[in-house]
């Protein structure tokens, strides 16, 4: 499920950029397998992060979050 906002909880590491929110949740499995969630800009941005210990999302407009 991806939401607009940030991912809440735990921490996150970033992990490299990616073109779509989709290759950024492929990227952060790839490099990061023990995350359970990811982000990404939300405004243009590449960034992109992996979340340990996600437990929900936050309401920053600047991002979106998926967890699973």
């Amino acid at each position: 499920m991806l939401t607009v906002a940030l991912g809440a909880g735990g921490s996150e590491q970033g992990v490299g950029a990616a073109d779509s929110p989709q290759a950024c949740a492929a990227l952060v499995q790839a490099e990061a397998p023990s995350a359970n969630g990811a982000t990404y800009s939300n405004s243009g941005g590449t960034g992109c992060y992996a979340e340990f210990g996600m437990t929900g999302s936050n309401d920053s407009n600047g991002w979106q979050s998926c967890m699973w």
